[in-house]
C-alpha cells in the first residue's frame, strides 16, 4: 500500500561538487579521483521521490557556475525549501558537508538527510561528523525515503521506519536495517532530466546503467554499503533504460556498472546477444579468470571497447591477502588476450596494503615500467570506513579518531609493512614513475598547444597503422591517448620536445625563485632545467606529506620557506593553478613573492618533427 502523501514540504537534492572547480572549468581541468560526475543513486532516490510526491528539485552542482554556498542559498530561497537531500562516497566527506553546511547556514531550520555510501559505511560515525545532518538513511533509498517522507510530512514518529538513523536530543537512534531490493526491476529509472543527464553526455560523451548492486566478491578495501548480496537487473529491463536513452538523449556510449555481468560464458555470450542489435560501444568491468579469448572476441563484436580489471597487485601473496580470488599469472593472461582483442584496459596497482613490503612495491613498479603497454594507474590504497581493512586498521590503532579520519576524506594512512619514511617516499614515488616512465606510439608530432585549456594538438601514428590528428589533454606530458581503431592506449612524453629557459628570470631575481607544487609536470619542467646539477633550486607544496622529501636531492619545503628566504619570485604549473588562478595567486602573494611566473613561459616552441619511437612493442 502506498503512504498517504500531503503536499507540505519541498524538497532538494543536491548533487555535490566533487571536482575542484566551478562550471564550466571542473571539466577543463578535472584530475582523478575528483572528476565531475552524476549522482546516479541520487537520480534513483528523485526518481522514487517524483513517483509520488510533487514538490521535488534537483540542483547537479557539477553544472552550477557560482560558488556552493551562493547556489545553495538561492535554490532554497528560490524553492523555499524545507529538507535537503544529498549523498555521496567517503572520499568525498569535505565536499558532501559542505552542502550540507552551507543548507543550514542558508536556513537554520531546514532538516538534512543524508545517504549514500559516506553515511551507509558507518552511521554513528558518519552522523558525527557531518554535526548538521538530521537523520541518514543506511543502504538502498528508494523504499526507506517514501517511508520516510511520509513521516515528515504527516508529523509521525521515525523509530517505525527501518534502515535510518537520526538525532534524538545528544543521541543517535539507529533503527534495524531494511532488506537489500533483490527486484532491482521493479524499481523506476533514474530521473536523468533532475541530474542533467543531457549535460553529462555532452561533457563526457557517454552515460552509466547500473546493472546491479553490490558485489560477488569480498575483497578487504572494498566496502558494500547497499548490502552484501549481489542483485542484478534482468538483461531486458537494462536494454530497455539504453534504448530509453537512446531516444531520449542520442546516447551510443554506455559504462555497465555492475560486477557480475560476465561471470559465466553462457551469461556473457547471452548478454552480448542482446547487446548487438542496439549498434553501440559499452565497457564493463571482469574477472581475470573470465577473461578468456572466444568470450573477448565476441564482446568487441557485439560494442564492447573498454574492461575494468582489478589488477591490484603483481605480489600473489598480496592478491591472497586482499581476497583477489586470482593469481597474477592468469592477470597477465587477462591483459594479453584483452589487449588482443583490441579492447582497451582500466585498471590499477594499488600500493600500500597491509601486507605490503618494500619488495613487492619495488616489485610492482619494476613489472609496471617493463609493461607500460598496458594502462595500469599507479594509486595508493585508501581506508574506507566498512572495509575490512578499516576494521582491522581500527582495531590495530592505526586509525585513533574514527571522526577525524572520515573529515580527513579517508586521506591514505600507513597500514602496510613500510617504514613511515618508505610510506611517504611511496607516496612522491608515484608520481614520479608516471612522469618519467610513459608509452608513446610509434610516430607522433606536436602540431600546436593551448595553455589557456591546457592541452596538445597532436597527430600520431598508432602500431595498429592509424594515424589520427587530436586535442590531448597535457602540456608536458599528455593524459592517456587511445587509438579509436585497435583502442590501444598511451601516454606521451611532450617534454621531449621543448626547452626550457629561466636566464630572463634569473636576471630579475638572482637566485630568489621556487618552484611551487611539485607534482607530475612540475617534476618534468624541473629536469628540463637539469635539476640534478643544481644546487640552489627551492621546490615547495603545500601537500604535507611531499614535504620533507626529496626530488633529485632536493628537498620539498612548506610554503612558508617563501617568506623565511626572501623569495620573490614563484613559477606555478597550470595544474597548480587550474581554474583558480586568482585565489593560488593571492595566497602565493601573501609570502612576499612579487611575481609568479607561468611554467609556459619558459618554454620554447614544441619541435614540429615528427618523434619516432625507437622500439615498437606489438
Amino acid at each position: 500500500m502506498k503512504p498517504k502523501v500531503l503536499e507540505d514540504k519541498n524538497y532538494l537534492l543536491i548533487a555535490p561538487r566533487i571536482s575542484a572547480h566551478p562550471y564550466p572549468a571542473n571539466f577543463v581541468f578535472a584530475q582523478s579521483p575528483n572528476l565531475p560526475s552524476v549522482a546516479t543513486g541520487l537520480a534513483y532516490i528523485s526518481s522514487s521521490l517524483k513517483s509520488l510526491h510533487k514538490r521535488i528539485f534537483n540542483m547537479n552542482l557539477e553544472f552550477c557556475t557560482g560558488s556552493v554556498r551562493e547556489e545553495i542559498a538561492s535554490a532554497i530561497e528560490k524553492y523555499d525549501i524545507d529538507i535537503v537531500l544529498t549523498s555521496g562516497l567517503c572520499r568525498h566527506f569535505s565536499m558532501i558537508k559542505e552542502v550540507v553546511d552551507a543548507a543550514k547556514t542558508a536556513k537554520s531550520s531546514i532538516k538534512i538527510i543524508l545517504g549514500g555510501g559516506v553515511l551507509s559505511s558507518n552511521p554513528e560515525i558518519a552522523m558525527k561528523a557531518f554535526e548538521f545532518v538530521d537523520i541518514g538513511v543506511i543502504g538502498e533509498g528508494e523504499y526507506t525515503i517514501l517511508d520516510l517522507v511520509n513521516a515528515l510530512n504527516n508529523g509521525l514518529e521515525l523509530n517505525s521506519i527501518n534502515g535510518i538513523i537520526y538525532k534524538s536530543g545528544d543521541n543517535y537512534i539507529k533503527t534495524p536495517i531494511r532488506s537489500q531490493i533483490a527486484k532491482l526491476d521493479d524499481l523506476p529509472l533514474p530521473d536523468y532530466e533532475g541530474l542533467q543527464y543531457a549535460k553529462v553526455l555532452e561533457h563526457t560523451g557517454g552515460l552509466s546503467i547500473v546493472c546491479g548492486r553490490s558485489c560477488p566478491f569480498r575483497c578487504t578495501f572494498c566496502s558494500h554499503p547497499c548490502g552484501t548480496t549481489y542483485y542484478e537487473r534482468s538483461t531486458d529491463n537494462i536494454i530497455g533504460e539504453m534504448k530509453l536513452l537512446m531516444e531520449q538523449y542520442g546516447a551510443k556510449v554506455f559504462d555497465l556498472v555492475g560486477e557480475g555481468l560476465f561471470l559465466s560464458k553462457k551469461k556473457a555470450m547471452l548478454f552480448c546477444d542482446a547487446l548487438q542489435p542496439l549498434n553501440i560501444t559499452w565497457s564493463c568491468t571482469m574477472h581475470a579468470t573470465y577473461c578468456q579469448p572466444d568470450i573477448l572476441e565476441r564482446m568487441h563484436e557485439c560494442g564492447c571497447r573498454s574492461i575494468g580489471l582489478g589488477v591490484e597487485s603483481a605480489n600473489d601473496d598480496i592478491l591472497m591477502g586482499m581476497r583477489k580470488k586470482v593469481k597474477f599469472a592468469q592477470i597477465e593472461n587477462a591483459l594479453a588476450n584483452i589487449r588482443k582483442s583490441n579492447i582497451s584496459i582500466m585498471a590499477n596497482f594499488i600500493f600500500g596494503d597491509e601486507f605490503d613490503t618494500q619488495e613487492t612495491i619495488d616489485r610492482n613498479f619494476e613489472w609496471w615500467r617493463q609493461h607500460r603497454m598496458y594502462p595500469l594507474d599507479l594509486l595508493i590504497i585508501y581506508v574506507y570506513p566498512g572495509t575490512e581493512l578499516y576494521k582491522r586498521a581500527v582495531a590495530d590503532g592505526k586509525i585513533k579518531d574514527e571522526v577525524q579520519h572520515l573529515k580527513n576524506n579517508c586521506t591514505p594512512i600507513n597500514v602496510s609493512q613500510l617504514t613511515e619514511p618508505q610510506y611517504d617516499n611511496l607516496y612522491f614515488r608515484i608520481s614520479t614513475e608516471k612522469a618519467f616512465y610513459t608509452y608513446a606510439p610509434p610516430m607522433y608530432e606536436i602540431l600546436e598547444n593551448d595553455f589557456a585549456q591546457r592541452r596538445t594538438h597532436l597527430n600520431y601514428v598508432c602500431e595498429c597503422g592509424y594515424e589520427s590528428t587530436v586535442w590531448i589533454r597535457g602540456i608536458l606530458i599528455s593524459d592517456t591517448i587511445m587509438c579509436p581503431k585497435c583502442r590501444r592506449t598511451y601516454t606521451i612524453p611532450f617534454h621531449e620536445n621543448y626547452s626550457v629557459d629561466i636566464s630572463l628570470v634569473e636576471r630579475k631575481h638572482g637566485k630568489k625563485i621556487a618552484y611551487w607544487g611539485i607534482g607530475v609536470e612540475m617534476q618534468l619542467l624541473l629536469e628540463k632545467l637539469g635539476i640534478a646539477t643544481c644546487s640552489d633550486i627551492m621546490l615547495v607544496d603545500k601537500d604535507t606529506r611531499k614535504q620533507g622529501l626529496n626530488f633529485r636531492e632536493h628537498a620539498i619545503q612548506a610554503p612558508e620557506i617563501l617568506s623565511s628566504k626572501n623569495i620573490s619570485a614563484v613559477v606555478v604549473t597550470p595544474i597548480a593553478k587550474g581554474a583558480s588562478s586568482d585565489l593560488l595567486d593571492a595566497e602565493i602573494m601573501s609570502y612576499g613573492v612579487s611575481e609568479i611566473v607561468s611554467f609556459e613561459s619558459l618554454l620554447s616552441p614544441p619541435k614540429k618533427d615528427r618523434v619516432l619511437r625507437v622500439e615498437s612493442l606489438v
